[in-house]
């Protein structure tokens, strides 16, 4: 099955986000930029990351692995 995405994060600005894709046996995170002048829109940064569980720990993975959710909250 493909993975589909339950939740996004994205940052203050809007150029980063968090995507945690679901994969029916748990969930992982992949992180993404936005460049304003590109128009291709979002792009991934590497590929997704961890099979952790549930949502949740996916997201709790995400902001422990992920510099700018720190600093950054959520919108």
């Amino acid at each position: 099955m493909r993975p589909v995405v339950t939740r996004s994060i994205n940052g203050a600005i809007g150029q980063r986000s968090a995507d945690i894709p679901g994969t029916g046996g748990g969930a992982c995170r992949a992180e993404h930029r936005r460049d304003p002048e590109d128009a291709h829109g979002r792009r991934r940064l590497d590929a997704p990351r961890g099979l952790y569980a549930d949502e949740r720990a996916a997201v709790l993975a995400a902001q422990n692995a992920v510099a700018w959710m720190t600093t950054e909250r959520e919108v």
